[in-house]
Formats: structure tokens, sequence, C-alpha cells
């Protein structure tokens, strides 16, 4: 598992997609904070985690569909299943 999630990291990182969701994230977790704030009248950071775990919780399966995606394309899946892993390890590798 943590091999698969080296992989997958190191190959994020290698191409442009990581830093897009990165920016994408940090727009979208700043605006929302900073309107948070200014109606609330208040800093409060906890709502601006509670937040960004939505944001999470929305870009994650993306990212994770798209890489599945990706290795069926790429026709890699079948090597990725006959690992001595189980299936779960390997989505949670990716």
């Amino acid at each position: 598992m943590t091999a698969v999630f080296k992989h997958e990291l190191r190959t994020y990182f290698q191409s442009l997609t990581a830093y897009v969701f990165g920016a994408f994230l940090l727009v979208v977790v700043g605006i929302g904070a900073m309107l948070y704030n200014l109606q609330a009248a208040m800093s409060n950071f906890e709502y601006v985690r509670s937040f960004s775990s939505i944001v999470y919780a929305a870009i994650v399966p993306i990212l994770t569909m798209r890489v599945i995606s990706e290795e069926r394309r790429q026709k890699t899946d079948q090597l990725l299943y006959s690992l001595p892993v189980s299936t779960v390890q390997v989505i949670v590798g990716k």
C-alpha cells in the first residue's frame, strides 16, 4: 500500500495535476473563509476547517476516479490487482 501511495504521489507532482488541484483547493477554501469571516464579523478558524473538509470530500474522489480510469486506459490495472495486496489497499493507496 505504501509503495502504491509513494508512486502515485510522485506521479502527481511530476505532472500538473497536483498543482492545479492544490491551487483550486486554496482558492476555494480561501474564498470560503473570507466570506464566512466577513459575514460573521469575526475570525473563527473552526468553520474554515469544516468547510475545507467538505472541499476535500469532493476533491479526493475526483482524483481517485481519475487515477483508476487512467490505470484502466493504460491497461496497467491488471498489474495492480495481481499485487499481494487487497483491492481496498490499492484504492487507499491511490
